[in-house]
């Protein structure tokens, strides 16, 4: 099979941007009534059981990936509000040193 993203941050950003529209929102609410809060289990139905485990790891999935996406962006803020100082002071060195 053929990779559709060149990696899983590509591929949580593409979830991200897909789930945070409000029609996406609504979506991932009815995966969650549906899939996040039933039992998989049925009684004296392995095949039932394991059809409906296998719906509910794609909804499981799908949360896997909207969290990866924040960590993600977490990272990058925090790597940008680390940065923010030293670009300024590496530009404010730079600007007395022009004087």
């Amino acid at each position: 099979m053929r990779a559709i993203f060149n990696d899983k941050v590509e591929q949580a950003h593409a979830y991200r941007d897909t789930f945070s529209t409000p029609p996406g929102r609504k979506v991932l609410q009815e995966l969650e009534q549906i899939y996040g809060r039933r039992r998989s289990y049925t009684e004296g139905d392995p095949y039932a059981t394991a059809a409906k485990e296998g719906e509910r790891a794609v909804y499981l999935r799908i949360l896997g990936l909207l969290e990866l996406a924040e960590e993600v962006q977490d990272k990058q803020t925090v790597a940008i509000t680390d940065a923010a100082p030293r670009q300024r002071d590496a530009i404010t060195q730079s600007d007395e040193e022009a004087e």
